[in-house]
């Protein structure tokens, strides 16, 4: 099961020219999780990209893909023919990364395809509880910031180094519009070798009916191990087509992480306006995210 969101219906291992065509017939955006690279890209950009995911929340990086085709917003765009990588092989890429990422990157998963005219690669790649992770060939340690990898802040350093050190909580959420209510499913899993203890979350929401703002907070009673994943679902009672969520999770010495995001809220699905995730936001607290933001509630 992949932590991150993975865009094909199949394992990485099983996916086929067929899959990756039928993926690309239509206009696909990078995202957070998910970085084109046409088969021109350099090592040089490879490892960027591949240092970026592993310091944030993971991701999968295809080489090989449809060159780009526009860039509204900053955003990169692929649609069309697959790309011949100048790769030669999965081995070629990995001994790459073991030589030029430090700490080696762990558990990465690469699926190569290739004929006469594509050599395309599919990596899968987790979130690293051994981050950050910097790359060799020029010092730089990078992140994943939205749909772009950027150098990181000195401040997101220090968060990765002391998260190595204290323990690592990762913060997944996912919302289902039911009837009458928003279902908030949340995941968090301790992505550190050290033991996270006394942790919990607060979910926090307005507008929602009957009350000021809508708060929820718990706490797990046993001890998280590395890679153990702690699940529960929140039910919001909201009273707006646009609405505020915040989620934070923390623990006994354990750096808080935050998400939060403006949703506007449609018949049958919800979509997001705006997000806040602690890591990524050169930002103090989530009240700075929402004064920015909160006109959207009366938009």
């Amino acid at each position: 099961m992949n932590p991150h969101p993975y865009p094909f219906k199949k394992p990485i291992q099983e996916l086929t020219f067929a899959d990756l065509e039928e993926y690309f017939s239509q206009k696909r955006r990078e995202s957070q999780h998910l970085e084109f690279k046409s088969g021109e890209a350099t090592i040089d950009k490879i490892l960027k990209e591949v240092g970026a995911l592993l310091n944030a929340e993971g991701g999968v990086l295809i080489i090989g893909a449809p060159r780009e085709l526009e860039r509204p917003n900053g955003a990169g765009i692929c649609v069309g023919e697959l790309t011949k990588s100048s790769f030669e092989s999965v081995e070629t890429v990995k001994t790459y990364l073991t030589n030029d990422i430090i700490p080696p990157p762990p558990r990465i998963q690469i699926k190569q395809l290739q004929d006469a005219t594509r050599n395309v690669f599919v990596m899968d790649i987790p979130a690293s509880p051994a981050a950050p992770h910097q790359v060799l060939r020029n010092g730089k340690y990078y992140f994943r910031d939205g749909d772009m990898s950027r150098p990181a802040r000195h401040r997101e350093v220090e968060k990765m180094f002391a998260n190595r050190q204290n323990g690592n909580l990762h913060l997944q959420l996912k919302l289902d519009k039911k009837v009458d209510d928003l279902s908030l499913a949340i995941s968090i899993e301790n992505l550190s070798s050290n033991t996270a203890k006394n942790i919990g979350y607060k979910v926090s929401c307005l507008p929602v009916r009957q009350m000021e703002c809508f708060v929820v907070e718990k706490y797990f009673d046993k001890a998280l191990h590395q890679h153990q994943v702690w699940k529960d679902t929140v039910s919001i009672p909201y009273s707006s087509e646009q609405i505020y969520i915040q989620v934070d999770t923390f623990g006994e010495n354990l750096i808080t992480k935050t998400k939060a995001a403006f949703v506007t809220i449609a018949k049958t699905r919800t979509e997001l306006l705006a997000t806040y995730y602690s890591e990524e936001i050169n930002a103090p607290s989530p009240v700075v995210f929402f004064e920015q933001n909160k006109y959207l509630l009366n938009s």
